[in-house]
């Protein structure tokens, strides 16, 4: 699937059409930017199943991982999320970026990269996190060296 490329009926000039999985990918990295992680759980229907690699596999519901993240995240704050990179693939959304944490011990930096799976309604259905993009990229079915995507 990907991006799809489009022309502009009266300008005759190219531009990218994102599906709306993407679009829901990137609004939410925004949102986790803007408001933190509530922010972006709250774009996310409450059944939709979240399993990060930091908690041991564990399936978390929206306002489970909420939780979770609040105990593993202590007293930090998200300073900052940073995407790097959306890629598509069939019904599959990875995402790569970072947050930027301050808390007690100073500002903390973490890569992460998710796979987000939808269905054939554009619903979003389960979201993993990795520790790497190759392994993000290898879960999606990707060439991991084919990192680059737009952001």
């Amino acid at each position: 699937m990907g991006f799809v490329l489009a022309v502009h009926a009266l300008s005759g000039k190219y531009c990218t059409v994102r599906s709306s999985r993407v679009t829901l990918a990137r609004e939410m990295w925004e949102a986790t930017q803007e408001g933190g992680a509530e922010a972006a759980l709250a774009m996310a229907e409450p059944q939709v199943e979240w399993i990060f690699h930091v908690a041991q596999g564990r399936t978390f519901r929206s306002d489970e991982l909420l939780e979770f993240l609040t105990q593993y995240e202590g007293d930090r704050d998200i300073l900052y999320g940073r995407l790097y990179s959306v890629r598509e693939r069939d019904l599959l959304v990875v995402s790569s970026g970072s947050f930027r944490l301050t808390g007690p011990d100073g500002i903390t930096e973490h890569q992460i990269h998710f796979v987000a799976e939808f269905d054939s309604d554009d619903k979003l259905l389960r979201v993993r996190s990795y520790p790497t993009a190759a392994a993000a990229a290898e879960a999606a079915g990707l060439d991991a060296q084919q990192q680059s995507g737009n952001a």
